[in-house]
């Protein structure tokens, strides 16, 4: 019997052509966090390890047949990449969703038991959804994402100073809140777009004091990007891509608790990565050694 699931809501999947399980596929040897894992919060990626210091699975799985299967889904030693031989030879011919990504700092797991709303990760006959470095992303949807709960969120984002990159991509037409980060009180959000605008809240405040919001850039549908949001010194910015939508002067502090995180929450589209440190300061550096 099939459980429910999100439906497939892209049509770039591509068959298995690039070797993964071979080594053979590109990937970066030395994990690209190393050099920036002082002030880390959190970081988990479906696609690929991030830090040497992490030696254990990327993500575990469920497989939408009969017996309704989990498996935990390594890294590919010689590339650090997601073992996408192994992934496709536990789906068989069946779908299979990401019930948890696994924190590669700080134990803190990312998860989904409810079938119905996991991510995607392989389409019923072997398709997968890659971005341009060949990097595995899950599919995601209004109705499907995963959860970090019963935390302490400073000692993830900061109370005053933070830096968050994801990797993302958004399908038009858009609809919804397309929340990408939302911790279920309005004071750590963003989203990635509501309508044509993207807004980043933090702090417990009024908009006026926690939030920035800009314009998508021209592109920003139907591609993978990274976006960056931060606090530093009390300016608060949104870069996509590296450039600089919006810089503006924020005050709110973050509270210390929340029963719920959620990286993306209602996002239409693919999202492979979240990684977020405790302070803002070096950010263009800390970005670029994830985007390596």
């Amino acid at each position: 019997m099939k459980l429910g699931g999100p439906s497939l809501i892209v049509d770039t999947f591509s068959q298995r052509a690039l070797g993964y399980g071979t080594g053979s596929s590109g990937g970066s040897i030395t994990p690209p966090l190393d050099s920036v894992s002082s002030d880390l919060g959190m970081a988990y990626s479906i696609g690929r390890r991030l830090l040497t210091s992490y030696t254990g699975p990327l993500i575990r799985v469920r497989v939408d047949n009969e017996f309704q299967s989990e498996e935990d889904i390594p890294y590919v030693e010689e590339t650090g990449l997601l073992d996408l031989d192994y992934l496709l030879n536990f789906a068989g011919s069946d779908a299979c969703y990401v019930c948890k990504a696994y924190g590669q700092v700080g134990g803190r797991n990312w998860q989904q038991t409810t079938a119905a709303a996991q991510p995607l990760i392989v389409e019923a006959g072997g398709g997968v959804q890659t971005d341009e470095y060949g990097r595995v992303s899950s599919v995601v949807t209004h109705t499907t994402n995963l959860v970090h709960s019963g935390t302490n969120q400073t000692s993830i984002f900061g109370s005053s100073s933070s830096l968050i990159v994801m990797r993302m991509k958004q399908i038009s037409p858009f609809s919804g809140l397309n929340r990408v980060l939302y911790n279920g009180t309005a004071d750590l959000l963003c989203y990635a777009a509501f309508g044509s605008t993207i807004y980043w809240d933090y702090g417990n405040g009024s908009a006026a004091n926690n939030r920035v919001n800009a314009a998508q850039p021209t592109g920003w549908a139907n591609a993978y990007h990274w976006l960056r949001l931060s606090r530093h010194a009390d300016v608060q910015k949104i870069h996509v891509d590296g450039t600089e939508l919006v810089s503006a002067t924020r005050t709110a502090a973050l509270p210390s608790t929340s029963a719920f995180l959620y990286a993306p929450l209602d996002l239409t589209g693919c999202f492979s990565e979240c990684v977020a440190w405790t302070s803002g300061d070096n950010a263009a550096a800390k970005e670029a050694a994830l985007m390596a």
